[in-house]
């Protein structure tokens, strides 16, 4: 019965953990850290278009 329990603890540990890190990745990109990337990138391919 402990081992179960520990192994359920380990998998509900895990299951969280990959919740939060997808919850945080999303709050992340919707605080501008995506769009900060995004928009740089896209005046990389502005400037290049524009230098040719």
């Amino acid at each position: 019965m402990k081992n179960y329990n520990y192994w359920q603890t380990m998998i509900l540990v895990v299951l969280s953990s990959i919740i939060a890190y997808y919850i945080i990745g999303g709050i992340a990109m919707d605080k501008g850290v995506g769009k900060l990337h995004y928009s740089s990138t896209l005046k990389e391919t502005i400037s290049q278009k524009n230098s040719h």
